[in-house]
């Protein structure tokens, strides 16, 4: 990006040095009409806030060379509940009884973070010109921006409870393993009520958003000119992503599981697996539940607005306005966290009121859990966009100029083809469609020469009103031919594309 900028400064001073050059020309001609002094009067202000909330756990970790006996007694509330969070626990026999609940979770690392920003700002004054439009003026300008974001972040810290030897856990009502593994190379459980195990998933979101508004105006007496411009900008970003990390369940090791269930057993993106052979995995329960999760990241990222602008003196008069459109990125990852148990005898005891078929239930534990990472990466993607926008303004202005040179025609074949490549370029540097802002890059030669040619023959607008519309026109076409070969990520690349190609 560094070395794209070196490029552009060259670019300008170029462009500059022709600019200063036909200046000096025009001047030594006569022509003085670029001649202005101003003397200006103003103010601006500025605010921003920003608010960070975090917490960070540390589970205790309970490790015996021996074994470890765990034992609720109480026999009423919550006095008879074994409950842990966030913490380990390991030695060579494992025992955990609750007369009442048994409850192994998980504790979370959380983090809130929100900024905003507002800038506005106004000037004002007069100014002295000499040439065409020789006078004495006055001229305002003003703007305002404004924006923030909003981010939140959770992250879970498992239970993790390992047995070198033999697991055994008992509770008189439920067992409950939410966020948390339970390990042993045997694993014996007696469920009083019902045995719930689900994963959890961790969520990272964001938005961002920022408005822009700025305006001037001019007016010199004498000649009895002015003119006024207007931009209008708006950008927007939202990421979301949601997956489970470690995935909970019971594991057990070559010496299987035997667990019996008073009621019900109920698997939410969890599993009961085991290295061991079929025969030595057991699961009595009343009925038999489960179901998937669901994970997914998606973010989307683009900006838009409008331009306009007006000029007028005593002979006439003439404006337009024109979009503004960037390349949006856009990037989304899913995947599926089973729900599963290992090969061995199940048994259901109550058929009557056992809702889902036992046969559908996967067998797969080792590939169960279908974790996806996080793909957003803020500074990555604003660079990515930055980047996009500049290549696009370089590469079409090289274009214009080596069209030019070559005497290639406005609207000519040649220019398309440029133009379909720069687009396709533009649109993957971006995030974008590459295929969407290509094909829009290539088209919009020909639907600009379209609107162009029927513009001329069937009105008598100028120039500058005739251009606007063709813009106009490029953003609806690019936007109609990328939506159609890629949906909505591809009728903002598409419509991006066309409008930097004309």
């Amino acid at each position: 990006l560094k070395a794209l900028y070196g490029v552009k400064a060259a670019q300008d001073m170029w462009v500059a040095g022709s600019g200063a050059a036909s200046v000096a020309g025009g001047a030594a001609g006569g022509d003085m009409n670029a001649v202005r002094v101003e003397l200006n009067i103003g103010s601006s202000k500025s605010t921003s806030t920003s608010e960070l909330k975090q917490n960070e756990v540390r589970g205790s970790t309970l490790t015996a060379g021996g074994n470890v006996n765990m034992v609720a007694t109480g026999q009423s509330g919550t006095s008879g509940d074994l409950h842990i969070t966030g913490s380990g626990i390991t030695g060579n026999n494992v025992t955990l009884v609750a007369q009442n609940d048994l409850l192994l979770d998980a504790a979370s690392n959380n983090r809130e973070q929100k900024s905003a920003n507002n800038s506005s700002g106004w000037a004002a004054g007069v100014h002295v010109s000499v040439g065409k439009e020789t006078g004495i003026g006055v001229q305002a300008s003003g703007y305002q921006s404004k924006g923030g974001d909003d981010g939140k972040t959770t992250e879970y810290v498992n239970t993790r409870v390992n047995a070198r030897d033999e697991l055994s856990m008992s509770s008189g009502r439920d067992t409950v393993i939410a966020g948390a593994q339970a390990l042993g190379d045997k694993i014996t459980a007696d469920v009083g009520r019902d045995l719930l195990v689900s994963s959890l998933q961790d969520t990272d979101d964001y938005t961002s958003w920022q408005k822009n508004v700025s305006g001037g105006a001019s007016f010199t007496f004498g000649s009895m000119s002015g003119s006024a411009s207007l931009s209008i900008s708006n950008s927007k970003t939202k990421s979301e992503y949601a997956s489970v990390g470690e995935q909970s369940g019971l594991f057990a090791g070559d010496k299987g599981f035997d667990i019996t269930v008073g009621r019900h057993t109920q698997l939410d993106g969890a599993v009961i697996a085991s290295t061991a052979t079929a025969d030595k995995n057991a699961l009595d329960t009343g009925t038999l539940g489960w179901r998937d999760i669901n994970n997914s990241a998606e973010y989307s990222s683009d900006s838009k607005g409008i331009i306009g602008g007006y000029a007028g003196d005593k002979n006439g008069s003439g404006g337009g306005a024109i979009p503004i459109i960037g390349i949006g990125a856009h990037d989304d990852a899913s995947g599926t966290t089973h729900s599963a148990i290992a090969d061995g005898t199940i048994t259901v005891r109550d058929k009557e009121n056992q809702q889902q078929d036992v046969a559908s239930l996967s067998r797969d534990t080792d590939n169960a859990n279908g974790h996806i990472d996080k793909i957003f990466d803020k500074e990555k993607v604003q660079e990515q966009q930055e980047l996009a926008g500049l290549f696009g303004q370089m590469a079409n202005q090289a274009a214009g100029d080596v069209g030019a040179a070559m005497g290639w025609g406005e609207y000519s074949a040649e220019k398309a083809a440029i133009h379909g490549v720069i687009g396709a370029l533009q649109a993957s540097l971006g995030g974008g469609n590459a295929l969407a802002g290509g094909v829009a890059g290539l088209s919009s030669e020909a639907f600009g020469k379209m609107v162009m040619d029927y513009l001329g023959s069937h009105t008598s607008l100028g120039e500058s009103e005739k251009g606007a519309i063709v813009q106009w026109a490029a953003a609806v076409s690019g936007a109609a031919v990328g939506g159609v070969i890629a949906g909505t990520n591809g009728a903002q690349s598409g419509a991006a594309a066309s409008v930097d190609s004309v």
